[in-house]
């Protein structure tokens, strides 16, 4: 071999070689994407509509048979049990379920949706598996009244939250001992956002989205059957007060069957 014949062939490596990085610059590219994006990254618009159908069906069908799921804007209260005196109202308008204190001391407002009226002796909800709850709640005047909203709970068992004078409280009980936690404080007037997910051992809290805190004590027992769905009660703390108004928007229960 030459020496022109050693350069061309020379050459013709160095452009191999050239075009190997550029493949495999191309390939880590594309996994990159692929890793941001993985249904939109090399797949035809076919495949990806038909992975996207197969997941929407499989999750569909998860939820369908796994789970328990109630969701309501609360468009109606002929089913909730209605807890009031001194004056206190439940009533029920476009923007939600209205609780408005009345002119007594001991004034309260509330209301229940029990779930043995709802779904008699079906027993489809208890502690021993997973709940998730949320709710959106806005209290007009926050002073000298006290707000509990309650997700899934028997008697002496459940899982709530309080806001006390603005103070929000994380609750649980269990057999009827209570272990409280502070979450933070929402103003007058102002919608704030709770959720919990109760997970047997334990329950985590959240504050507009945001993780806020943890109990692992006093958890509700886990062969005690839930007896009400979510509820509502607005208490007055002082004399005054009179005519504020605690308003929920929504309510969310899903749990494992």
């Amino acid at each position: 071999m030459d020496n022109e014949q050693l350069e061309n062939k020379i050459n013709e490596l160095s452009n191999r070689i050239d075009e190997k990085d550029t493949q495999i610059e191309e390939l880590t590219d594309e996994l990159r994407a692929f890793k941001d994006n993985p249904l939109t990254v090399n797949i035809d618009q076919f495949s990806r509509e038909t992975i996207q159908q197969v997941i929407s069906d499989d999750i569909l069908n998860i939820i369908w048979e796994d789970v328990f799921l109630y969701s309501t804007f609360i468009e109606s209260i002929d089913r909730y049990l209605q807890n009031t005196n001194s004056g206190g109202t439940v009533s029920l308008t476009s923007n939600g379920l209205v609780l408005t204190l009345g002119t007594g001391s001991t004034s309260i407002a509330g209301a229940e949706l029990d779930i043995f009226d709802t779904l008699p002796n079906y027993k489809i909800l208890d502690w021993s598996k997973r709940i998730r709850f949320r709710t959106k709640v806005t209290i007009d005047d926050v002073s000298s009244s006290t707000l509990f909203v309650t997700g899934p709970e028997s008697l002496l068992d459940g899982v709530s939250f309080e806001i006390n004078q603005g103070t929000i409280l994380g609750r649980s009980q269990g057999n009827g001992n209570i272990t409280t936690l502070n979450l933070g404080s929402v103003a007058s007037g102002a919608i704030v956002n709770l959720e919990y997910d109760y997970n047997v051992d334990k329950v985590d809290f959240y504050v507009n989205g945001k993780l806020s805190g943890t109990i692992t004590e006093n958890m509700p027992r886990k062969n005690i059957t839930v007896s009400s769905i979510c509820s509502a009660n607005f208490e007055k703390t002082a004399t005054t007060g009179a005519g504020r108004e605690a308003r929920i928007i929504y309510f969310d229960v899903i749990q494992k069957k």
